[in-house]
């Protein structure tokens, strides 16, 4: 009899550990998975506004050379400085809803941005940050960057944008450019990429 429930256990030991070995593969594989963020296009910026003043034209044809010609290279010090002369402004916000076909969901910002500097970028990452109705932060993302390719220095263009992260309770959305970017972070910044 102890042979037969020796054999009993060894197959019920041999399935538990099957079963096990089953299930850490089913893990790694939707770790892997999850990890690898999905391929989702950028949004991209159409200027409809030019805000240049006959000051500024003057500024921005003496800039036109270094902006003009593509692959020209452009220091990280030159980006981080044109960084701080965007203005990005929300002019609208749906958080009521989840925004896209997978998660992580994002939620609606229709957002002004306005390039101050006298580079053209090819992306500009901004902070998003959300807060419930008694002012308190609840979340924020960096993703994804926003394509600025086509925004010229001097203009403005009102874009559409989905920002990664939709929580429920969203009272307001703010959008931030990060001036400060530390070496660990700098992956999360394409325009640094150059």
């Amino acid at each position: 009899m102890s042979r037969r429930l020796a054999a009993i256990l060894g197959f019920v030991c041999l399935g538990a550990a099957a079963t096990m070995c089953l299930c850490l593969m089913v893990f790694a594989f939707v770790a892997r998975e999850s990890a690898t963020p999905p391929q989702t296009p950028r949004p991209t910026v159409q200027p409809r506004v030019s805000t240049a003043t006959p000051a500024t034209v003057a500024t921005i044809a003496a800039t036109e050379e270094a902006t003009s010609v593509p692959g020209r290279p452009v220091s990280r010090e030159q980006v981080v400085e044109a960084r701080r002369m965007f203005v990005v402004q929300v002019v609208s916000f749906d958080a009521s809803q989840e925004f896209g076909a997978e998660f992580p969901y994002s939620d609606y910002v229709r957002v002004k941005i306005t390039n101050g500097s006298n580079i053209v970028l090819p992306y500009l990452t901004v902070l998003t940050k959300r807060f419930d109705s008694t002012g308190r932060m609840i979340g924020s993302s960096r993703a994804p960057s926003i394509s600025v390719a086509d925004l010229k220095p001097g203009q403005s263009a009102e874009v559409d944008y989905y920002p990664r992260g939709h929580l429920p309770g969203v009272d307001k959305i703010t959008l931030e450019i990060e001036s400060l970017i530390s070496p660990e972070n700098e992956r999360f910044f394409p325009e640094l990429s150059r």
